[in-house]
């Protein structure tokens, strides 16, 4: 069985934004992490507080879970920022919600991206080792 030519690039693809999907995980989890210290020293932000080290926890778990090609942290990710977003968007003033909106699209977009690649690399890893059995074995 002849091996795809775009298998390689999807592969590449899958790849790429699983690479997104963590490096976001890691950029969102640090502001995160910078806005609860803030908060916990005097200066009320959105309403953090040290509750809110649980959450760095969390998405510092499920980003090292992306990196590690998991669908289901890819997932999971994906359904805490749609929830984390609708949560904190109302506590909003009215100046500051259509960059937020914006900036979490554009969150939104590059998460469920990262889904998308671990979906995709699975898929093709999967492919290749039913190619590879159907190779005959050269001696």
């Amino acid at each position: 069985m002849e091996k795809n030519p775009g298998e390689g690039e999807a592969m590449a693809k899958a790849l790429k934004w699983i690479k997104a999907g963590w490096i976001l995980g890691i950029i969102s989890t640090l502001l995160t992490l910078a806005i609860t210290l803030y908060s916990m020293a005097g200066h009320n932000l959105l309403g953090f507080n040290a509750w809110y080290l649980i959450d760095v926890g969390f998405t510092l778990g499920l980003t090292y879970g992306i990196y590690r090609r998991s669908r289901a942290c890819a997932i999971i990710m994906l359904i805490y920022i749609i929830e984390s977003k609708v949560l904190i968007l109302p506590r909003l003033d009215a100046a500051s919600l259509p960059s937020a909106i914006f900036s979490s699209g554009i969150v939104i977009f590059f998460y469920s991206m990262a889904v998308w690649g671990t979906i995709s690399y699975h898929r093709l890893l999967k492919q290749q080792a039913a190619a590879s059995k159907d190779l005959p074995e050269s001696s």
